[in-house]
């Protein structure tokens, strides 16, 4: 090893002796310019020497901190992280193209980082002959099984032929939640864990992701950007009023069902009209939480409204949430000027037709986009979901 280190300086050493050694025919002028050209590189030589004798530059060299930087930085401004959703039939058998368009979006975190988001969107199809309409957008967010059940009912032909609207369906990844408040007044009464695992950062929260979804959908439709309303059910609620708290004034009016909040945000969620449903039967959210909580926000200047039904638990697949009385009081809520609709409504339907996410998942997909939406499936026995 010795001798072929050796060797190696020998040869170094030989390739510049020429470059120090000057030409004795040379002139003065030459001979001087030579000298300033061996300075040179000497003071390089030397420099360089220097450099490589700090630890880190051994290490980058020989440890592979160049690929490190690259894969540093591949991270951080390189190909997206995909983010993918937690259930591939959000809509039952009705996850159709034809009926829920699914689109994927690029969003950049404020540290560069870049994540593919996928969500579902309907647009209403225009009328012949008719320029376009300006119509309310609705954001839906699931539960925790990644269900859309709302947006099942909102895309139904009956309920578009009377309240046109767009439909704006986010997908959440299997790790993430919707949102959750920064603490809990503790007057909740809704028997927390105290040793379950804290809520997850910011990183961990899809609804940081409404507002980029939001802003490309009313940059290509023409979305009347006074009527943007937001539901969700179980964690889907939860994101709802997360929303509500996060961006007070944003949506004309919100539907949460069967979901739990902090007492602390009532001011905040006291800026937009609220409807709060809730089954009397719910064994995981007491149902004097809703209407304790409905009371606070009122009280501190909100327009909140609770309606509790009869015989059911904490479900999300019962029609009785999404009927059209539902859907009468979210549509006549508006940010430009309230309306006499914009009350709750006096009476809502208590009978519950729910559905089987087992079964509704194991048909096939609906039908084309040409035919009116499909009816839902038929009763029977519906699975409970948890929180």
């Amino acid at each position: 090893m010795a001798t072929s280190l050796g060797e190696i300086f020998g040869a170094f050493f030989a390739l510049l002796k020429p470059l120090f050694r000057a030409d004795k025919d040379a002139s003065e002028d030459e001979k001087k310019q030579h000298r300033q050209k061996v300075l040179i590189i000497c003071i390089v030589l030397v420099v360089a020497g220097s450099a490589f004798m700090l630890p880190g530059v051994r290490h980058f060299v020989f440890q592979g901190g160049s690929q490190k930087i690259l894969e540093r930085q591949m991270a951080v401004h390189g190909p997206p992280v995909a983010q993918l959703p937690r259930n591939p039939l959000p809509f039952a058998q009705y996850t159709s193209p034809a009926l829920y368009t699914k689109k994927k979006t690029i969003i950049e975190d404020d540290d560069g980082l870049k994540r593919i988001v996928y969500y579902y969107f309907f647009a209403p199809k225009p009328v012949p002959g008719q320029p376009p309409q300006k119509l309310p957008i609705v954001v839906v967010l699931h539960d925790k099984e990644g269900m859309d059940w709302g947006a099942l009912y909102l895309r139904m032909s009956a309920v578009q032929r009377v309240y046109p609207s767009y439909l704006l369906i986010p997908q959440a990844p299997a790790e993430n939640i919707w949102d959750a408040p920064a603490a809990w007044s503790g007057d909740e009464h809704l028997n927390l864990d105290p040793n379950a695992p804290p809520a997850p950062g910011e990183d961990g929260r899809s609804i940081r992701d409404i507002i980029p979804l939001l802003a490309t959908a009313t940059k290509y439709n023409p979305v009347d950007e006074n009527r943007m309303y937001i539901v969700g059910c179980d964690i889907g609620a939860d994101g709802v009023y997360g929303a509500l708290a996060r961006y007070p004034g944003l949506f004309a009016g919100g539907v949460a069902i069967g979901g739990r909040w902090s007492y602390l945000d009532r001011k905040k969620l006291a800026k937009t009209p609220l409807l709060i449903l809730q089954g009397s039967q719910d064994q995981l959210i007491p149902s004097s939480y809703g209407m304790m909580f409905s009371q606070i926000i009122s009280a501190s200047g909100g327009d909140a409204a609770y309606h509790e039904f009869p015989n059911l638990g904490h479900v999300c697949d019962a029609s009785s949430f999404y009927s059209m009385a539902v859907w009468k009081w979210l549509f006549s809520q508006s940010r430009a000027a309230a309306t006499p609709e914009a009350a709750a409504p006096t009476a809502l339907p208590v009978t519950a037709v729910p559905a089987s996410a087992a079964t509704a998942a194991a048909a096939a997909p609906g039908p084309s986009s040409a035919a009116p939406a499909p009816p839902l499936p038929p009763p029977v026995a519906a699975a409970v979901p948890t929180h």
